[in-house]
């Protein structure tokens, strides 16, 4: 029997990216973290977590506590680089390990370097795709000489800007030999050298199966095939208790619900291919076997927890199975964003009802840092309060006139009298289409009327002005820009607003 289900305690679904330019969140607070590691530690201890019907020790039960964070592998914002200075500065604090995970698994999907360009006072957005598809583990190879050139393509004032932290990344990440995420892995550690802090041990998605990990990756794993259809019920109702509690309806929100219903199962596990594109796997049970399928191909089978796949094939796991496994077996204590702090809940329903036991708790860390950009004094209020404006000229232009009288007072009276008939008519001779007509065009005769009586009033051309005002806004307010964007300065007043640790 699971035990009774509950939220946490931390406020994360209230949770919000800090409003102000250089402030930093942290849920809970830094001091607060290695305390946090310690009593997951100590109620792991306390659990008996089974795999396949045996109880599987953490990886993360001895030795120093094990701190992490964890991203895609893409041009991070300093609200996510901000997790990793978390980790770092709570693991030096405490004598622990600060680690952070690379989400090499997840698809390379509208991955690109953006930055802005400020043309005679206007600003604009250029961006530079990532080339390439499937997953950030599948991106080729790519000569120092091809990243050069690529690179090459953003402007040599941001570029070769010594006061920011983008030269370092940019030559960590051409210089020597790996694939994307190594060069990637080499960047941000430059960042980290420029600003004065350290960096975290890189983990991969990828390297679960051959890593220090790999014993308790693999029976995870063989766990969640061999009772595909268990894990897939205790899934699907830790959404919909989710979604019950916050009023969300259907079944594809936050997540979709894993499909169940046919003879082929849905898992919460990835199929990834050599040359292929990333795939729900499925599982078929068989008489003493699981077949596994990508889509509707056949990719191997697993027997007594053991999985055999095609050459080229490997199985990589979806966000809740990644957190959970992480939470369970690899670490002390996890660092979420906001996104994926608010989301992990549905991993603690899961491991609840999945594993009987009371879920490991879990931090949330961000920071809002803008680039010094001018803003306008515009904004969607201005906009709302001038199309209301322009409105009412054409429609209520009595509300724009301030004191009525004489023919302006009586067109103001005639127009009331015309539009209490027209609602008269509306309700009792609805069929009279030819009286109604010409009641209607009284009214916008009317109005046309008192609109003479107004001052010249905004028109397109004001509109347009001000949307490209609240566009230049959007821009000057973005949080999301590349962390080698940034001064190195405010990158460690950044870090400076972290309390300390000890």
């Amino acid at each position: 029997m699971a035990p009774q289900s509950t939220e946490s305690s931390l406020p994360f679904d209230s949770l919000s990216a800090p409003a102000k330019d250089g402030e930093v969140l942290v849920v809970p607070g830094v001091v607060e973290l290695a305390g946090l590691a310690e009593r997951n530690r100590a109620a792991r201890r306390g659990m008996r977590v089974e795999l396949l019907g045996e109880a599987v020790e953490p990886l993360a039960g001895n030795g120093p506590l094990v701190l992490m964070a964890g991203h895609q592998p893409e041009f991070l914002h300093a609200g996510v680089w901000i997790k990793n200075v978390v980790v770092s500065r709570v693991a030096r604090a405490c004598g622990g390990r600060a680690t952070s995970l690379v989400v090499d698994s997840d698809e390379v999907v509208d991955a690109e370097l953006r930055w802005h360009l400020n043309e005679a006072g206007t600003l604009s957005v250029r961006r530079l795709a990532l080339a390439g598809s499937g997953t950030f583990e599948q991106l080729e190879k790519r000569s120092d000489a091809e990243w050069r050139a690529w690179f090459a393509m953003v402007p040599a004032a941001i570029r070769e800007d010594a006061g920011r932290g983008m030269p370092a990344f940019v030559e960590a990440f051409v210089k020597g030999e790996g694939d994307y995420v190594s060069r990637w892995e080499r960047g941000v550690s430059a960042i980290d050298r420029a600003v004065g802090e350290e960096t975290p041990e890189f983990v991969r998605v990828s390297a679960f199966e051959h890593g220090e990990c790999a014993r308790i990756w693999r029976r995870f794993v063989g766990h969640l095939l061999i009772r595909a259809r268990e894990m897939a019920g205790h899934y699907n109702l830790a959404l919909a208790e989710y979604r019950e509690r916050r009023g969300i309806h259907g079944t594809r929100h936050p997540i979709p619900d894993l499909l169940i219903g046919g003879e082929r199962l849905e898992t919460p596990l990835w199929a990834v291919g050599v040359g292929a594109a990333r795939e729900r796997l499925f599982v078929w049970e068989r008489a003493g076997a699981v077949e596994l399928y990508a889509g509707e191909r056949r990719i191997g089978v697993c027997e007594g927890g053991e999985t055999a796949l095609e050459s080229g094939w490997s199985i990589r796991p979806r966000a809740l199975t990644l957190t959970t496994f992480l939470r369970l077996f690899a670490c002390d204590v996890f660092v979420h964003g906001l996104g994926g702090a608010k989301y992990d809940q549905i991993a603690d329903g899961w491991m609840r009802r999945a594993f009987a036991i009371e879920p490991p708790g879990y931090a949330c860390a961000t920071a809002t840092l803008r680039l010094p950009l001018a803003r306008r004094d515009a904004n969607v209020g201005n906009l709302i309060a001038l199309q209301r404006t322009i409105r009412d000229r054409q429609y209520n232009p009595q509300r724009l006139i301030s004191e009525a009288t004489g023919r302006v007072a009586m067109a103001i009276e005639a127009r009331a009298g015309a539009i209490e008939e027209s609602g008269r008519l509306r309700e009792t001779a609805r069929s009279d289409h030819a009286r109604r007509r010409m009641v209607s065009a009284i009214i916008r005769e009317l109005n046309r009327t008192l609109e003479r009586q107004l001052p010249a009033g905004p028109g397109d051309a004001e509109i347009e002005a001000l949307r490209a005002e609240i566009a230049q806004n959007r821009i000057a307010d973005d949080r999301e820009w590349f962390v080698g964007l940034h001064e190195t300065r405010r990158l460690a007043g950044l870090c400076e607003r972290l309390a300390s640790p000890a």
